[in-house]
């Protein structure tokens, strides 16, 4: 920060308003028969290289000027640091972002200094007049002093005489631009060259942070080259905003956080900048079922093998089904899951809600405006985190930024329409190496990609795998509305079946996770068959908090036959946004069936495939939390293998 300040100091020179200057330094004098005026543009960018008389070293400063849009900034380069200045005036608000990417936030009308100054425009803040801020135009009564060279550029030379009344300062301005008929690198007419400042003012020194007089005075001596000047510039990305990663205590946001549904399923890469590697894998989240499902490959002995993990919250338990053989491995849950946390008993588990799964309860984001990430318009939001506990490992100076796409670009490779898609997370923070004091950093880099939520398929949370045939229970019913299949299903699947799902539990007073493989054909007959699984309890303890009561199977079943006779089953979904429903044939639930493919049907599946056939239909997901590599290695069988990845 102090080279912008060193630098807005010597600028502060040129800024006042004309009055009696020191007639030693310069006298004014009225303007002179010559070329009209240049005038000066809305908008601009250029680079200026400030050369100080006895600093005895340069400054570059690179200005962003742009009066249509309301908006400027600067970047300075001092000593080998760049640091950035800009100014919100839709905010009221300048950001002074130094080198180190520390932030410090002052309000437009509080500041000291602003190199573009500001103008109440209909009660609100605006951007200076780009006369007023270039100290150039009829107002400051120009002299033309003729026509000379810069830098070898035909140049016309004007000359002003300024009075700065509060410091007391009297500066002789001698501006150069080029002549009408030369143009510039990038067509532009009449752009400034050169700005020679020359003048005397009294001494002044710094006393407990204030600025106060001193004896005697001082004359001083800057030359400003300009470079690559553009009057009708197209702005680089985010020139208006301080730089990405950056987090400015204090700043207002003018736009919210998205909300992101509490259902979604979602394809990641994971992007290790500090090990070198890619890890790829795909999640589907449900905090209404109480239920994450993670796929992913691990290396096991050489052998790329792939996992669909569960996390059931309902009962506790993980279930990890190793796609390769078919085997799975069921254990509690563990604090070491990005999607767990620990229940206000501090003993149980609970699923995390989507707030603290994905951007870990930060509350406090700022909007980073615009950018464009993989040719997608993008808007970020930042925000850091002093102290965070993931499972038991307790991290700190955590920084997470999300890039969600416009409202302008939507996928339609889903099922359905998505807009404000995220697209990519970072994560940077800090925890204590094992066994040590010392501190260590993470990088991570998180790339979304096929972000569904409205569409969750049932079948990322088939836990029918893992469920023997003496502990499950295959079963299937008559929808007695033979029409049922092509008005409401047929192109309405996912929808269907996580009403049926729901309502088949809720009369047989299990969990939904206990209906699996939920499938619905419609046979040669006319007729639409529900298939799915009835599963049984797990032989293994798990340690949700509030752990649901589970019926024993052959009660469950007794439920669902009653509710199916009786009539008092429905099966309850949406169909183009409406409540609708259809009820089971009475007496027509049955655990032996065939299934006849009719010929018209192409979408109709012939026996011994429609069973587990919402499992191989998955949509994928990806996992999105800061814990994710821990998650992983706690699901691991062999824990000491390592991650498949693309170094």
């Amino acid at each position: 920060m102090a080279a912008l300040l060193v630098l807005l100091a010597a600028l502060c020179l040129i800024s006042g308003v004309q009055s009696q200057p020191d007639s030693d330094v310069c006298t004014l004098h009225g303007p002179t028969v010559g070329p009209p005026l240049p005038v000066l543009p809305e908008k601009y960018m250029l680079k200026v290289e400030a050369n100080i008389q006895g600093w005895n070293h340069t400054i570059e400063v690179i200005e962003f000027y742009d009066g249509v849009s309301n908006r400027g900034a600067v970047n300075n380069i001092w000593k080998g640091a760049v640091s950035q200045t800009v100014v919100s005036y839709t905010t009221e608000e300048i950001f002074h972002v130094g080198s180190d990417g520390s932030c410090r936030v002052e309000k437009v009308t509080a500041s000291s200094f602003n190199i573009y100054g500001f103008q109440i425009v209909n009660g609100t803040a605006h951007i200076g007049n780009i006369n007023d801020i270039f100290r150039f135009g009829a107002q400051y009564n120009e002299t033309y002093m003729g026509q000379t060279t810069i830098r070898g550029i035909p140049a016309n030379h004007w000359q002003s005489c300024l009075y700065q009344e509060e410091q007391g300062s009297t500066s002789l301005l001698d501006y150069y631009f080029t002549v009408a008929n030369y143009s510039g690198a990038y067509g532009d007419r009449e752009v400034p060259l050169r700005l020679e400042l020359n003048g005397r003012a009294p001494n002044r020194e710094f006393i407990h942070g204030k600025v106060v007089p001193s004896n005697g005075t001082h004359n001083y001596s800057h030359v400003y080259e300009f470079f690559d000047v553009q009057y009708h510039p197209e702005f680089p990305d985010r020139s208006f905003e301080p730089h990405l990663g950056v987090v400015c205590p204090g700043r207002k946001s003018p736009k919210p956080f998205p909300v992101i549904p509490d259902h979604f399923s979602v394809n990641y890469e994971m992007v290790s900048t500090e090990r070198h590697n890619v890890f790829y894998a795909r999640q589907a989240y449900n905090y209404k079922s109480k239920m994450s499902a993670t796929y992913y490959t691990l290396l096991i002995s050489g052998t790329p093998t792939k996992f669909h993990s569960l996390d059931d919250f309902n009962t506790g338990l993980t279930y990890q089904i190793n796609l390769n053989n078919g085997s799975c491995n069921i254990t509690p849950i563990g604090l070491a899951g990005g999607d767990a946390s620990l229940a206000p008993d501090n003993v149980h588990v609970q699923i995390k809600d989507v707030a603290n799964l994905l951007y870990l309860g930060i509350d406090d984001w700022q909007y980073q405006g615009l950018t464009k990430l993989r040719e997608i318009d993008t808007e970020s939001w930042i925000a850091k985190k002093l102290n965070y506990s993931s499972g038991n490992r307790p991290i700190s100076n955590i920084t997470v930024e999300f890039f969600f796409s416009t409202a302008t670009w939507n996928t339609e490779g889903g099922l359905q329409n998505t807009s404000n898609m995220p697209v990519m997370a970072k994560y940077q923070w800090s925890e204590k190496k094992n066994g040590t004091e010392e501190m260590v950093n993470h990088n991570y880099i998180i790339n979304f990609f096929h972000f569904e939520a409205n569409n969750i398929s049932t079948s990322h949370f088939d836990l029918s795998p893992c469920f023997s045939d003496d502990n499950s229970e295959e079963l299937a019913f008559d929808i007695a509305n033979k029409g049922a299949y092509s008005q409401y299903i047929l192109n309405n699947t996912i929808e269907f079946y996580h009403g049926a799902q729901y309502s088949i539990a809720k009369a047989a007073a299990v969990t939904p996770t206990r209906v699996a493989s939920l499938f619905a054909a419609k046979g040669s007959d006319g007729v639409t068959t529900v298939f799915f699984q009835l599963l049984g309890i797990p032989w293994v303890k798990g340690n949700a908090v509030n752990t649901t009561s589970q019926t024993p199977l052959d009660e469950a079943y007794m439920n669902l036959e009653d509710a199916v006779n009786s009539g008092q089953l429905r099966l309850d979904f949406k169909h183009k946004g409406e409540d609708v429903y259809v009820s089971p044939q009475s007496n027509s639930l049955r655990t032996e069936f065939t299934f006849d493919e009719p010929d018209d049907e192409a979408s109709s599946f012939s026996v011994g495939t429609f069973i587990g056939f919402g499992f191989g239909m998955f949509i994928l997901g990806g996992l999105l939390c800061a814990g994710i590599v821990f998650v992983i290695r706690k699901k691991m069988v062999e824990p000491s293998v390592p991650y498949n990845v693309q170094s």
